[in-house]
């Protein structure tokens, strides 16, 4: 699974995306520790281990999820930094795209943030996983 970029940002667009929907189905799923463990099993399985302020502890949710649509087809570009970082660029929607920065560690590729643009703008800024 965290044999090459794409595969970690695909696999972990299905896992969030599904986690996504079970919080839409749970009414009161902030409070639920069963979902708050599964949001913490999913940065720890495909993101780099470092403290996400506004990430850890539960995250945020869409209805539908944000990540939905994010398949193969969406991947606009991949690009190795260096041996050891890459960008994933996807296209979800029209006025939408998402950078998965990705860093190879030494258990498989792993994302360590998100940028996002919404085109014309050439400028990639800053956001939350999950957003």
């Amino acid at each position: 699974m965290r044999d090459d970029p794409v595969a970690t940002v695909l696999a972990f667009a299905a896992a969030y995306s599904a986690w996504e929907a079970r919080m839409a189905e749970s009414g009161r799923a902030f409070n639920n520790p069963q979902r708050i463990a599964e949001h913490a099993l999913i940065l720890e399985t495909f993101c780099t281990i470092k403290r996400r302020a506004y990430v850890d502890g539960g995250g945020a949710y869409s209805s539908p999820p944000v990540y939905a649509t994010l398949d193969a087809g969406q991947i606009a570009a991949v690009e190795f930094v260096t041996k050891s970082r890459a960008h994933v660029d996807t296209k979800v929607l029209r006025l939408l795209e998402y950078r998965f920065v990705v860093l190879k560690k030494s258990d498989g590729w792993r994302i360590d943030s998100m940028k996002c643009r919404m085109p014309p703008n050439a400028e990639w800024s800053n956001t939350l996983i999950g957003m």
